[in-house]
């Protein structure tokens, strides 16, 4: 008996002395310089609400490592704050009927309260279009 354990324990030595010797050969040792990045976006889920998502990101400088946590989501109500104009429209052959489209946006995600047809300020003398890159809309 006290010869097979002699016989085990000898093998297991051999076993791990070869194994510490090939880990080293094969393993990419990186001293990882760690950064983070936030993610925040929003997506429209309809009249009254948007989702909120937020997702942490960690990375290392020097090697391809990349840990992305776990995404975050929350209902928040839409709050009105920003106008855009999407469109115009200067086809018709009297430039006083020219018009573009203005809407009222949320401030967060890209869901539209109004939609309003506003003047581009085109008179019968010429059409705004012609005079700048992009049309401007007359404010009142």
């Amino acid at each position: 008996m006290k010869k097979l354990a002699k016989i085990f324990l000898c093998l297991s030595l051999a076993l791990m002395m070869s194994l510490s010797l090939m880990v080293p050969a094969f393993a990419n040792y990186c001293a990882h310089e760690y950064y983070t990045t936030e993610s925040e976006w929003y997506t429209d889920n309809g009249a009254l609400t948007h989702t909120k998502h937020y997702q942490t990101t960690t990375r290392c400088k020097k090697c391809n490592y990349k840990k992305v946590g776990v995404e975050q989501t929350s209902p928040e109500k839409h709050s009105a704050s920003r106008y855009a104009y999407s469109s115009s429209n200067h086809s018709s052959a009297n430039p006083a009927d020219h018009y573009c489209i203005k809407k009222v946006l949320c401030e967060k995600c890209p869901h539209a309260f109004t939609s309003d047809r506003v003047s581009t300020g085109c008179t019968a003398s010429g059409c705004r279009e012609y005079q700048s890159i992009k049309p401007v809309p007359v404010t009142e």
